[in-house]
């Protein structure tokens, strides 16, 4: 979990009743993709993208270069065992967390246009639907919700491809492998035989800026919570929590 997301859930933790480990445990794990690099063509440039809290690990087959990594979320993710000479960049939304909020010009998204007043950075990378979504048959046979939800992701998709191809020079979806949820992806040619596949150093996780991650047991991990929460409440508060409840003023009639 990561330090973004800590001071709005804190509050909702304890008005839920839940335990810190238990609210973690919930809404703020993060899930492992691992994806497995066989293209040694040329010094790769990957982008990993997730609208999903997403800890990455790259693994490269012998004779893969990898030179750059870029990792683009919907909220924070992190990056294991980095691979050895590749260059990093973490570049998430700190803005709204559900594409269509009126904060991030969604009347603009809604109806096509994408306007001066539109955030530059708009790092929430909506998957492309398809026909292979539960989803599509519903739209296409005009039940609400189901239409509801591919237009929204058709919508959420252009405008990211739309900020995608300012920064890169290219569609969000060019030689891109999209798999929703899933734990292993490969980037390359099959190879014929099997293979041993290398990551960095297996005790570094890369976050970006600002960002802690925290891993350990149940205790571990709330007694770790409750520091960096305290922490950035310090830091806020010009380290006096006390102006956060002042005392009680009763005016007079």
């Amino acid at each position: 979990m990561l330090e973004d997301d800590l001071l709005a859930k804190v509050g909702q933790i304890r008005k839920k009743g839940l335990t810190i480990a238990e609210a973690v445990s919930r809404d703020m794990l993060y899930r492992l993709a691992d994806v497995y690099v066989t293209d040694a063509s040329a010094p790769l440039h990957l982008v990993l993208q997730s609208e999903y809290r997403t800890l990455w690990r790259v693994l490269q087959a012998p004779g893969v270069e990898v030179a750059h990594i870029a990792i683009v979320g919907r909220n924070a993710t992190a990056l294991i065992s980095p691979p050895q000479g590749a260059t990093l960049e973490s570049i998430s939304s700190d803005g709204p967390r559900e594409f269509g909020r009126s904060d991030v010009g969604y009347s603009d998204i809604f109806s096509g246009q994408w306007s001066s007043d539109m955030p530059e950075c708009f790092p929430l990378p909506y998957r492309d639907p398809n026909e292979s979504w539960d989803a599509w048959s519903g739209s296409a046979k005009g039940r609400g919700v189901d239409r509801n939800l591919i237009t929204k992701y058709q919508l959420g998709h252009a405008a990211y491809s739309a900020w995608y191809k300012r920064q890169l020079g290219v569609a969000a979806s060019d030689n891109t492998v999209s798999a929703s949820f899933a734990a292993h992806v490969m980037v390359g040619p099959k190879p014929s035989e099997p293979v041993a596949f290398t990551t960095g150093d297996p005790k570094v996780i890369a976050v970006g800026s600002g960002q802690t991650a925290i891993a350990g047991d149940a205790a571990t991990i709330s007694e770790r919570v409750l520091d960096v929460y305290e922490s950035e409440l310090l830091a806020a508060t010009g380290g006096d929590i006390g102006i956060l409840t002042p005392s009680v003023v009763t005016r007079g009639d």
